[in-house]
This record gives structure tokens, sequence and C-alpha cells, in this order.
């Protein structure tokens, strides 16, 4: 919002080009948070609802396709990556040792 009406017509197209991003997913990950979260925190919620809003009177009515197209596979994506996390699935690779300088290791039986 603050950069749509800036005098370089450079920084216009970048940000209409981020903002078309946001239109075609944001709003059904937002749709997916407000869901999830107002159980467990409503204030957090009350703000991604505000949120939702200000991008629907920014970006117009077609933002909120994905909130029926994306929003309610969210949920379960993020119940599945749960679950995995929780048996120990992780996303770091092992731990890899170089060692530079070999022959001045003492190698004991």
């Amino acid at each position: 919002m603050r950069y749509k009406n800036h005098p370089d017509a450079r920084i216009r197209r970048k940000f209409r080009a981020e903002a078309q991003a946001l239109k075609w997913s944001y709003s059904g990950l937002l749709w997916a948070m407000d869901r999830v979260l107002r159980p467990t925190n409503e204030r957090v919620a009350g703000m991604i609802r505000a949120l939702s809003r200000e991008l629907r009177r920014e970006l117009g009515l077609i933002s909120r396709l994905p909130e029926w197209s994306l929003g309610p596979l969210m949920p379960a994506t993020a119940r599945r990556e749960a679950r995995r996390l929780a048996e120990g699935v992780t996303y770091e690779p092992g731990t890899i040792v170089e060692r530079t300088n070999w022959q001045a290791m003492e190698i004991r039986p």
C-alpha cells in the first residue's frame, strides 16, 4: 500500500508484481491461520482477520478465491507436518566432520 502510488514507475511495477503473488496465495494462508489459531489465541486470530479484510479491500474480491480453494487444505497440511516433526523427522543434515591434518592425529587401537 505504501508504494503503489510511488513516483518511480519501476518501484510501482515491482510492488504490483508482489501484490499479484499475495492475491493468489496469501488469503488462503490467512484463512487457514485464522481457523487454526481461533480456538487457542483469539487475539492473534482477530489480527489475522483484520489483515485479511485489508488484503481484500486492497486487492479486490478475486483475492478471496484462494480462501475457498487453498484455505481448507492448509490446516490439514499443517497437522501432517506437526505429526512428522513429532516423530523426529528433521530438515537439518547430519553432522559433517572434516579433518585436514590426518598425519598429526594419534590413532589408538
